[in-house]
């Protein structure tokens, strides 16, 4: 049996939102052939609610807590030699925990989470290393440089591009393999030699649309700027276009990471926050409709791929289904840009359930062709073997 050590800056379960999402995934999917040390990053102690969810499938489970007073002394010590993702990443006490596991342990394989963790593999020679990208992260911050209006802000973004950059290129160089989440990543990435497509592969579990109710279900996690974006603009833009045509439209808000500004959004009536939710089949069962109005972002949106397994229909912009096969407007999917026609594509969904039905079976079948977990295990070892 394979055995793996995962490093990850954030306990990877799904209140982390989508990256959360597919890490636990990637664990409960390894741990079907390997055997899984974890070791993470703990911001306080949310993960305590959830540890015995992961601790099925790691046989040896470490954390390391971290504070806000170490993590500004992270940055004042290594700006401007690190990206600000990377210092809030590091910590003496996780590299300390790390290099005695691998002295103490032979690992087939090192499996660094995000970019910011490649910065732990400088000071590990003997085993062999991937990182899990997740997606292109750069990229992610050129897009919100050129959508973004604070000045300070831009200047943040910025520098994280030119920084992530140059620790993307260091990645391609000096790892086994690097992971993304889709074909579009993967051709952002020149060296292709090392780069492995690796998917989200959800439970599929697919629903009856029954529920009379005109429910539209919003899913992310608030402390990832695109999403909270795509609020808001879809509360300014396009809600209430959908609101002159159907009066008892309710919008549903779930996702960590709620702060005051989407708090006050909800008004109990056509707008209801509820925040991270731990079973989220709870709430597929009462929405009609997903809508994914994501302007800015890379990578693959896991949050549609669950969707889809669990029968709901799905409005998106083009960048929010980006990377995902076999989508097809008007099939599996509704793809709109503009404001107005995003919200008549959502009305229609509402509405008419025949066309709700159709585009529920259509993108069920796409996550059971694409995006089962058959064909992972011999992925999974080609990867650790180095071999294409």
């Amino acid at each position: 049996m394979l055995k793996i050590l995962f490093i990850s800056p954030y306990f990877p379960y799904y209140n982390k939102g989508g990256g959360g999402t597919v890490s636990f995934q990637r664990i409960k999917s390894l741990s079907k052939f390997a055997q899984i040390d974890l070791i993470f990053l703990a911001n306080g102690e949310e993960f305590l609610k959830y540890k015995d969810e992961i601790k099925d499938f790691v046989k040896e489970f470490n954390y390391v807590k971290q504070n806000k007073i170490e993590i500004i002394k992270n940055i004042a010590l290594y700006f401007p030699q690190k990206s600000l993702r990377e210092s809030f990443a590091f910590s003496k006490n996780l590299l300390k925990i790390l290099k005695e596991k691998i002295l103490l342990n032979k690992y087939d394989l090192i499996w660094f989470n995000h970019e910011r963790t490649y910065q732990y593999s400088l000071y590990i020679s003997s085993c062999k290393k991937i990182v899990d990208l997740h997606d292109v992260t750069s990229e992610r911050h050129k897009r919100t440089f050129l959508k973004e209006k604070n000045f300070f802000l831009k200047l943040i973004h910025l520098y994280e591009f030119f920084r992530i950059k140059n620790v993307e290129r260091k990645i391609l160089k000096n790892v086994d393999g690097v992971i993304v989440t889709s074909k579009e990543e993967k051709r952002k990435i020149k060296n292709s030699k090392k780069v492995y497509e690796l998917a989200f592969y959800p439970e599929i579990k697919i629903k009856k649309l029954e529920n009379d109710e005109k429910n539209i279900l919003f899913i992310g996690d608030m402390d990832y700027f695109p999403n909270r974006d795509a609020l808001f603009y879809f509360i300014k833009k396009i809600f209430p276009h959908i609101k002159e045509k159907i009066k008892d439209v309710k919008l549903i808000i779930v996702g960590p990471s709620i702060n005051k500004s989407i708090e006050k959004l909800s008004n109990g009536k056509d707008i209801i926050v509820k925040g991270f939710v731990p079973k989220i089949e709870e709430v597929y069962s009462k929405i009609n409709v997903l809508v994914v109005p994501i302007r800015i972002g890379t990578g693959i949106r896991v949050k549609i791929i669950e969707a889809m397994a669990n029968g709901i229909p799905i409005v998106s912009t083009k960048i929010g289904c980006e990377g995902i096969k076999g989508i097809k407007d008007g099939v599996n999917i509704m793809i709109r840009d503009n404001p107005l026609e995003f919200a008549e594509a959502v009305e229609r969904i509402l509405v008419d359930k025949k066309l709700a039905e159709s585009i529920s079976k259509s993108g069920y079948e796409l996550v059971k062709k694409y995006y089962s977990t058959e064909n992972l295990k011999e992925i999974i070892k080609k990867i650790c073997e180095n071999k294409k």
